[in-house]
């Protein structure tokens, strides 16, 4: 897993991105900005390793409650190391260019990174329905550089 070295997050406020870069592609997905320059220096923390005590405050608040450790699927159990590798080697290529950085491993400054814990089936969730990842809120134009999301490892099937 990477983690989140000085070298690699210290230059992120000074880098200037292309002005003909297009915010990247994201099937079944509308961007509400679409603007790549908001994403700049955006460090995101996948949250792999379990949370207690986690509130979810959007338009509800949620918790406190426990983010469980990402499991990979039956098939793939005990090889979560690549299904985490592969995960990030798409993030990365998907936004190479824009400035953001994935990383597994948190942040000296958690207030400098928003965080995406990655884990469990959405129990917390299920008297609003069923989801398979939420986020507080819809962040226009990054002006939130610590938001938190949820994905529900658990509740994604891939064929």
């Amino acid at each position: 897993m990477r983690e989140s070295g000085s070298s690699e997050l210290t230059h992120l406020g000074a880098m200037s991105l292309d002005p003909g870069l297009k915010a990247p592609e994201l099937p079944g997905l509308h961007l509400i900005d679409p603007d790549p320059a908001n994403l700049a220096g955006q460090i995101i923390y996948l949250d792999l390793d379990g949370e207690e005590d986690v509130t979810y405050d959007g338009p509800v608040t949620i918790g406190p409650f426990d983010v469980p450790v990402f499991q990979a699927p039956d098939e793939l159990v005990g090889q979560e190391h690549i299904v985490i590798a592969e995960v990030l080697d798409i993030f990365e290529r998907t936004f190479a260019g824009f400035g953001v950085v994935f990383v597994t491993e948190q942040p000296l400054l958690r207030s400098t990174c928003s965080t995406v814990y990655i884990g469990g089936d959405g129990t917390p969730f299920r008297s609003f329905g069923s989801f398979l990842g939420l986020a507080e809120q819809v962040d226009v134009g990054n002006l939130d550089p610590s938001d938190e999301a949820w994905v529900f490892s658990e509740s994604i099937v891939s064929d």
